[in-house]
């Protein structure tokens, strides 16, 4: 639930409401849509956003009665105490400054004093200031089962620069995976780069891999717009787009980006609610962790070791486990270990009747092997746990794993450290195949054709 600007859906505050001149501070309105059950939290968050822009109005008309006439939300109980601050918090404003009062019925006129009108907005946008905290502290305060219940960005806004190196290419993977991960409607991404043609290549690229990234997701109909930053001068600038009125948040890498300057420009500018920013720096350095060698970078160190482990479910052995399966052998000198879920942790994967029996992916992924290289001692084992043999083998060894399983890579090395056996070295691929490529999409492709 949020609030927004005034619009075709909304419930405004119309000037003669607050006792306001035509030119007065456009305010929040709570739409249709917005009523109904919320986090107590999320909605005090929006109240104070409410009282702010209702105290500025009131300040900056010198009205003392412009919060009393507001009428109640409808979200809100009488008896809540969301409503005993709504109705206090302007007299009580009024007498810690010794404001004057007007006659009944009286509009005031806009303060000229400087002073005053100072007052007013520093008070408006500390205000909105807080919101940033409240809205931080009503998404850290969610439970568990409501996080998983779905993304809580409607919409959000992304930066993105056009890499101009292997780690510019994997922090754009994860800036665009964890941006689309927590975006329930729209996804907005602004990308800017040296020159209009490599913004506009990189562009007309940013829209394959983004819907690539919303199927994997199981977000097929996310609404994505890519705006180039100086592709055209009618183009839509960064600063505009942080002042569109549907926004919810940004997403970036930067922990350090001032969102209360952010706030203050979207309340000083149009009256629009804050935003919350979400910083991904922590989870672009765990992509690029030192110990991860990539194979796509040109720099990574690709010596052969004796041996080398992998891990699947290999289930109708496809394009992206060959793929695996070939870089894994391209730095195995020796030795490679293969392990293969068993059919018990199996049982909760769509369409579970169709995956294969266990043999037969251990016969599938041996004959590919040895197809590869017949000269490679070839070990298969059953997996029936997380981890499988990577926790327990005394010797150094190579692993290879996708970027969407580095997590379980750095638990692995952990564990391993606990036990004290020495860590494997982690060589991982980016994600670059196709959404359709994968086992479960087989599987969907199986069950409909046997239901025609």
């Amino acid at each position: 639930m949020g609030l927004r600007a005034a619009g075709n859906n909304a419930r405004p505050i119309e000037p003669h409401q607050a006792g306001a001149s035509a030119s007065a501070p456009r305010l929040f309105a709570v739409t249709d849509a917005d009523v109904g059950e919320s986090d107590p939290l999320q909605t005090q968050a929006e109240m104070v956003q409410e009282m702010a822009s209702l105290a500025c109005l009131a300040f900056a008309t010198m009205d003392s009665g412009a919060l009393q006439r507001r009428p109640l939300p409808r979200h809100l109980g009488a008896s809540s105490d969301v409503y005993h601050a709504y109705r206090r918090v302007f007299p009580l404003m009024e007498k810690k400054l010794q404001l004057p009062k007007l006659p009944p019925g009286v509009a005031g006129a806009p303060v000229l004093s400087g002073a005053s009108t100072a007052l007013a907005i520093a008070a408006g946008i500390a205000a909105v200031v807080g919101v940033s905290a409240l809205h931080k502290r009503a998404a850290a305060g969610r439970s568990d089962a409501q996080k998983k219940s779905g993304p809580n960005v409607r919409v959000g806004l992304l930066r993105m620069h056009v890499p101009q190196n292997f780690r510019d290419l994997v922090k754009n993977d994860v800036l665009l995976e964890k941006a689309a991960e927590m975006v329930a409607q729209t996804l907005l991404i602004f990308v800017s780069g040296r020159d209009k043609h490599e913004v506009v290549n990189y562009t007309s690229e940013l829209y394959g891999m983004a819907w690539e990234v919303a199927c994997a997701l199981g977000k097929p109909f996310l609404d994505i717009r890519i705006v180039g930053g100086g592709v055209s001068p009618d183009s839509k600038t960064w600063e505009e787009l942080v002042l569109q009125p549907e926004l919810n948040a940004v997403f970036g890498e930067d922990a350090l980006v001032d969102v209360q300057r952010l706030n203050a420009q979207r309340f000083e500018r149009d009256g629009l609610f804050a935003v919350t920013y979400h910083p991904l720096a922590m989870h672009v350095e765990r992509r690029l962790a030192a110990d991860v060698n990539y194979f796509e970078n040109e720099h990574a160190d690709l010596t052969p070791h004796d041996l080398v482990i992998l891990g699947g479910t290999f289930d109708h052995l496809h394009n992206g486990h060959k793929k695996l399966l070939s870089l894994a052998v391209s730095i195995c000198a020796r030795h490679i270990l293969i392990g293969v879920t068993a059919d018990s942790m199996l049982k909760k994967k769509s369409h579970a009747e169709l995956v294969e029996p266990l043999e037969r992916r251990k016969d599938a992924v041996r004959a590919y092997l040895t197809f590869l290289n017949p000269k490679l001692v070839v070990d298969i084992v059953t997996i029936e746990d997380p981890f499988g043999p990577a926790i327990v083998i005394p010797e150094p060894a190579a692993m290879v794993v996708s970027s969407e399983t580095l997590a379980g890579a750095a638990k692995i090395n952990s564990i391993r450290v606990e036990r004290g056996l020495p860590k494997l070295h982690i060589f991982a691929c980016r994600r670059t195949e196709s959404s359709t490529l994968s086992s479960s999409c087989i599987r969907d492709k199986i069950a409909a054709s046997r239901n025609r």
